[in-house]
């Protein structure tokens, strides 16, 4: 079995009588929220991953981690729908599946900080948020091929 056989796993979340699947985000993932998302991160992280606080306050940011998570990078209006519990509990698995090792945790938000204070002190940040959308894009085109 190579890497090409691997497929990623996917956790289902409840809506009602029926369900999607969200897996963990990749670096491609991070990097492109990286780009296009940097106060939204920082405030996740700085609030200690306070979920309900992040839904209600980022809706964009939410859906877009979302539809990142499940694969579908064109029901972001869908994903934004979503009851709020419904939105916490797809958060809650994305962020299990992305950091599935608790220890690993507090060094992934300390490279994460770093990450975002560069990022916000780079005077090619225009540039880099004009390439993470370009991935948006790339993402959101995948998507709609399966």
């Amino acid at each position: 079995m190579g890497l090409r056989d691997i497929v990623p796993v996917q956790q289902q979340v409840k809506v009602g009588d029926q369900s999607f699947g969200v897996s963990g985000l990749s670096v491609e993932h991070l990097s492109i929220l990286l780009g296009t998302n940097k106060t939204e991160l920082s405030q996740l992280m700085n609030s200690g991953l306070d979920l309900k606080t992040t839904v209600l306050q980022y809706p964009d940011f939410v859906a877009t981690i979302i539809t990142m998570a499940s694969g579908d990078a064109d029901a972001k209006e869908q994903a934004k729908a979503l009851p709020l519990g419904v939105q916490i509990e797809a958060l809650t698995k994305i962020w299990e599946q992305t950091i599935p090792d608790p220890a690993v945790m507090g060094k992934m938000l300390g490279l994460i900080g770093t990450l975002l204070q560069k990022l916000v002190e780079s005077p090619e940040f225009e540039s880099m948020k004009s390439m993470a959308e370009a991935g948006m894009k790339t993402l959101g085109n995948s998507g709609s091929e399966s």
